[in-house]
């Protein structure tokens, strides 16, 4: 099995001051958890954690760790997750707890409709890595709490969450999206008596992750203004989509701006990377688009996108055979394509309207590629 290189240390120090032994709900507060505390789960088979009000500091998070092996959690019974946190800030969530195991925990959620890992409640400043999630009926990890109707704390404007991390896991075989963070509907918001608009994220970083084997897309993120994705690998990607065009590689959402970079993107049914409604500006650097049904970048504008805001792709090598390589339908932004690598029978396509569009510095086709263009495999 390959790895994605980490530079993070194993833990070490005294053992945990709390020890986890048995699956149920724990409530940190009730436990006397304090900042800086460390939360032992042992080694070993659970069906499902409920984690309630952790909160730490930004000095002091509280850590999960897995302890003296693999955590292995697991249950064909359709409940709202297999682990969650709800209500909790400063946390951490680290699979590093033994030398001999790349991912301490194993999360799996055979159930349909049932994520494996989801962070919700009004939770915040959340860093979860060196995680497997080798089976989920809806998303690998979600992060977002949703809007309702009856309770304005959850509106934008009321809540933010911050400083989400999410790096260095291993998800697969999920009947949803891989990666699931930040509501979907930004722009439009969602209505039912009234219309109430989702939380952003500020501070949110998604990198080195894999993901493979979805039954949407690898990663789909939003609500995240200079957002920071970089060094994920995506495959195999819009293996059974629950609705039209949720087929795709990675889907950039509404309200997102921040960079895009290192990311390899491969075999999608649908569009490799699709940028919906983006708030912008965006930095798209050094990935790497391949084998995809449909076109490789598709990029449209929605309600509170920035008029004029820009889309820079650099670096970038879009390999798409017969297919369009870039679609544009924001004809109020701009659009840079530099130093890139189009291998595709139309490189781009235009309409309703010309996106104002800089295209220099790019090999067409299947010309000899000068150093300093298209995708470098990142160190």
């Amino acid at each position: 099995m390959c790895r994605i290189s980490s530079e993070l240390p194993k833990p070490a120090g005294p053992p945990p001051r709390f020890l986890i032994t048995k699956p149920g709900v724990y409530d940190g507060k009730a436990m006397g958890v304090s900042p800086g505390d460390t939360v032992g789960v042992q080694a070993g088979e659970y069906t499902y954690f409920r984690f309630r009000n952790f909160i730490g500091s930004a000095s002091k998070p509280i850590v999960f760790v897995n302890y003296g092996g693999l955590v292995r959690v697991h249950s064909p019974v359709a409940q709202l997750s297999n682990v969650t946190f709800a209500a909790s800030r400063y946390v951490v969530l680290n699979g590093q707890g033994d030398a001999q195991t790349d991912y301490g925990f194993r999360i799996s959620a055979p159930a349909p409709g049932v994520s494996a890992l989801a962070i919700g409640g009004k939770s915040s400043d959340v860093d979860v890595h060196h995680i497997e999630i080798d089976t989920a009926g809806f998303a690998g990890i979600m992060a977002k709490t949703d809007p309702a109707v009856n309770d304005s704390s959850t509106w934008r404007g009321h809540f933010t969450m911050y400083n989400v991390s999410i790096h260095h896991n291993y998800v697969h075989n999920t009947r949803g999206e891989g990666l699931y963070i930040g509501n979907s509907f930004w722009n439009e918001g969602i209505t039912s008596t009234i219309t109430v608009f989702p939380h952003e994220i500020v501070g949110l970083s998604i990198h080195h992750n894999r993901t493979e084997r979805t039954g949407c897309e690898g990663i789909q993120y939003a609500c995240a203004p200079n957002s920071q994705v970089y060094h994920n690998q995506v495959s195999q990607t819009g293996l059974s989509p629950f609705a039209k065009f949720q087929d795709n590689g990675v889907q950039i959402g509404g309200g997102v701006s921040g960079s895009f970079t290192d990311n390899e993107i491969s075999d999608a049914p649908g569009v490799g990377l699709i940028i919906v409604g983006h708030r912008g500006p965006l930095t798209v650097h050094n990935n790497l688009i391949s084998r995809v049904g449909a076109c490789g970048v598709f990029v449209d504008t929605r309600p509170g996108s920035v008029p004029g805001a820009t889309i820079a792709f650099t670096n970038c090598t879009v390999d798409t055979e017969r297919k369009t390589a870039f679609r544009f339908y924001n004809r109020d932004q701009r659009n840079d394509v530099t130093s890139c690598v189009i291998r595709s029978q139309t490189p781009f396509d235009l309409t309703d309207g010309i996106p104002p569009i800089i295209n220099e510095n790019n090999v067409l086709g299947s010309g000899t590629v000068p150093p300093g263009v298209g995708f470098m495999k990142p160190d």
